[in-house]
């Protein structure tokens, strides 16, 4: 089946989905293009099937247009803080698991996000961190 090209995303697929039983499709939003392609080559080594974007302000037609069953996101993104996008896509998909990256204390973007009404089903990832750490997190997430 052919993809349409979506402006400032790319799709990771390492092998189609009836190989990945337990793989998931996930959307990453990052702005820093090096650290966007690390976690999408991260997470397509595994065998999920990865779509990311650099903006927030399109990542709720991304979830629903790719079907994403995990969101990872950067909490502080240039054009739109990443809690305000994350808030925008959980109006819409209430249950959708976040694994939300900060470059500070763990702490410290907790309490931003519970400020900001996000407190289900969410996963917080401080840099630096390691591959094994992010597929745990993502392991954790679609568990739950």
């Amino acid at each position: 089946m052919a993809r349409c090209s979506l402006p400032k995303t790319r799709r990771h697929s390492p092998m189609p989905r009836s190989v990945r039983e337990n793989m998931a499709r996930i959307l990453v939003i990052e702005d820093e293009p090096a650290e966007r392609t690390s976690l999408c080559r991260q997470l397509a080594s595994a065998g999920h099937d990865v779509l990311d974007t650099a903006e927030a302000a399109i990542a709720l037609g991304l979830v629903d247009l790719f079907d994403a069953e995990i969101v990872i996101s950067e909490v502080m993104l240039r054009k739109q803080d990443g809690v305000a996008g994350l808030l925008t896509i959980r109006q819409s998909f209430p249950t959708l698991p976040f694994i939300v990256i900060s470059e500070g204390d763990q702490q410290d973007a907790g309490t931003l996000l519970h400020a900001g009404g996000l407190r289900q089903a969410v996963w917080l990832l401080s840099k630096p961190f390691a591959s094994a750490e992010l597929l745990k997190v993502v392991e954790a997430a679609l568990a739950s």
